[in-house]
């Protein structure tokens, strides 16, 4: 990992559906391209908690709706 890359975690319509790393010199202003960043992982009460206690936890950079 390195200081220009940010995580992401891909929620649609209420459920998970990945996540993964994206350098944001690759993004360039382009935000339909974070879905190229995402491995698909599957969605259960378990990663919705996670994502719950993180929001709640931790401050979030930036919130991108698509």
């Amino acid at each position: 990992r390195n200081n220009e890359e940010r995580s992401i975690v891909l929620v649609e319509n209420g459920k998970y559906k990945g996540f993964g790393y994206c350098d944001l010199s690759t993004l360039n202003g382009q935000s339909e391209l974070v879905k190229d960043c995402i491995k698909s992982y599957s969605d259960n009460r378990d990663t919705h908690q996670i994502i719950k206690g993180h929001l709640k936890r931790k401050k979030v950079e930036k919130i991108i709706v698509l």
